[in-house]
């Protein structure tokens, strides 16, 4: 009896769950989206215009680098969703204008997330002891409020969202007037969830 409800026991344990990245979609509107500018490539998407480069990545556990602000840390560790938007100024004359309220990212689960803001990491971490320095040091790493990235210059920092729907597959990232000097662009960047095994680093 002992052996028959060890073996029960063993084969209902949860199997661990393989890690998993974000990773650009490759399908039949690949060719039709690079015509528009985009370009996957690894684990990022890619817009370029003359003008700028804007690239996406999905941040995991097994490449994000410690930011040594603890609420930040510790979110990571909690399955909050990190990408990393860069944003890079070719020009010597315009300014790029981007801000992160009208960003979301959205799931085949109806998943409808923003990214956290400065309020959000406040409530995090209110009743902790260093909290003002922690909401300080936030500027450096992720994006809150309307920012400019003058020219040749550029920009590299995480739009943070809550946790997903266990049972998604597939997610956007859908940037809303992005300003390039006065020409307001429309961004939508289509990943999907994918074991690391599975695929080429």
């Amino acid at each position: 009896l002992l052996a028959l409800l060890i073996i029960i026991l063993t084969g209902c344990a949860a199997t661990p769950k393989a890690p998993a990245a974000l990773f650009p979609i490759l399908g039949e509107k690949t060719a039709e989206m690079q015509k528009m500018g985009y370009k996957p490539h690894g684990r990022f998407w890619s817009f370029t215009t003359a003008e700028a480069v804007i690239t996406v990545s999905h941040i995991t556990q097994d490449n994000i680098e410690p930011t040594y602000i603890d609420v930040v840390d510790e979110l990571a560790a909690k399955g909050y969703i990190f990408l990393r938007l860069e944003i890079k100024n070719l020009s010597y004359k315009i300014n790029i204008t981007y801000n992160p309220a009208l960003t979301s990212l959205t799931t085949d689960s109806l998943d409808y997330k923003k990214p956290l803001d400065y309020t959000d990491f406040y409530d995090f971490v209110k009743e902790s002891v260093g909290a003002p320095g922690q909401i300080n040091a936030l500027s450096s790493v992720i994006y809150d409020n309307t920012q400019t990235i003058t020219s040749a210059h550029a920009a590299s920092k995480f739009l943070i969202f809550p946790p997903l729907s266990k049972d998604f597959t597939t997610a956007d990232l859908v940037i809303t007037d992005l300003y390039i000097h006065t020409k307001p662009y429309a961004l939508s960047f289509p990943f999907q969830l994918q074991k690391l095994s599975e695929l080429l680093p």
